[in-house]
């Protein structure tokens, strides 16, 4: 019953460190402002490192695959911050929850996955909220929120 848990502070804490991230780059580079966010994470990672007392199955891999992924991770947190900066928050935050649409397509070509019946109505559930964050340019059309899109210059970088 952890998970329920950690999943709802996630659900509260993760919107506020976007907009407190979006307030800070209006005086920061967007460099400081990554190094601020993993900075304020570390000694939440060393508090479940320290209760872990050596319950999980963590070996050599996991460690190799964690190191060599925080490059990646610091490269996507910085371009996600140079987004926020330049456009507004309502527009950016909802691609995020487009993120297990372009995952089916990368899980299959590098793993050979595919999801279930289950999974992809909520994956088509969650785009679809996503999509209808826009509602108010549905007056245009269906597709309006995707030609905004291809138009706002900001939306697109």
């Amino acid at each position: 019953m952890l998970w329920l848990h950690l999943s709802l502070i996630t659900a509260i804490f993760l919107p506020i460190t976007d907009a407190l991230s979006k307030h800070a780059l209006k005086n920061s580079p967007a460099e400081l402002v990554v190094w601020a966010r993993f900075s304020f994470a570390v000694p939440f990672l060393f508090i479940i490192i320290f209760f872990n007392n050596g319950t999980s199955n963590t070996d050599h891999t996991f460690w190799l695959t964690t190191v060599s992924a925080f490059p990646l991770e610091a490269v996507a947190t910085l371009l996600y911050m140079k987004a926020i900066r330049i456009s507004p928050l309502s527009m950016t935050i909802p691609f995020l929850a487009l993120t297990p649409v372009f995952l089916i397509a990368t899980s299959f070509a590098l793993l050979g996955e595919i999801p279930d019946s289950s999974g992809l109505i909520g994956i088509l559930l969650v785009a679809a909220g996503a999509y209808t964050l826009n509602l108010k340019v549905f007056k245009n059309g269906v597709f309006a929120p995707l030609s905004r899109l291809l138009k706002v210059k900001k939306a697109r970088s």
